[in-house]
């Protein structure tokens, strides 16, 4: 099955082929993007405010992160809907179904592909969880 939509003004095609298993949470195995689209690269965000302090609990690190994330999408003029792929990363693999009940939220539908790994730390032994992504937009002209 192949989703197919519009992100302002560029195709992005969500894939999942009957030939393999439909995917086990919220992500398409695939996402195909066109030629001319402007790929933006976002960096690892993490649950840090713009104030600079850490989020003390594993929720309100993720949710601060996708929160980060969207700045940078919106800074951009995009959103979630221009996500090509998301990799996150969860230091306790105990937060799992955690991470997937906030995760929901910002998601769109159909979902970007995506990757979920569960780590033994990040950078900062503080940072419980990470999220980068890919998204794509119109080429300037």
């Amino acid at each position: 099955m192949t989703n197919q939509w519009r992100v302002e003004q560029t195709l992005l095609t969500r894939i999942n082929p009957n030939a393999i298993h439909a995917p086990a949470g919220q992500y398409s195995h695939a996402t195909r993007v066109p030629s001319g689209t402007a790929l933006l690269y976002i960096a690892g965000q993490v649950g840090i405010t713009s104030q600079g302090q850490v989020i003390a609990d594993f929720e309100g690190q993720v949710r601060q992160a996708w929160e980060n994330l969207l700045h940078v999408l919106s800074s951009e003029g995009l959103g979630t809907a221009n996500l090509v792929h998301v990799n996150s990363y969860v230091v306790d693999g105990q937060d799992i179904d955690l991470f997937r009940e906030v995760r929901k939220h910002y998601l769109p539908s159909p979902p970007p592909s995506s990757t979920t790994l569960i780590v033994p730390r990040l950078v900062s032994p503080q940072w419980l969880f990470e999220i980068d992504a890919v998204a794509g937009a119109p080429a300037l002209a």
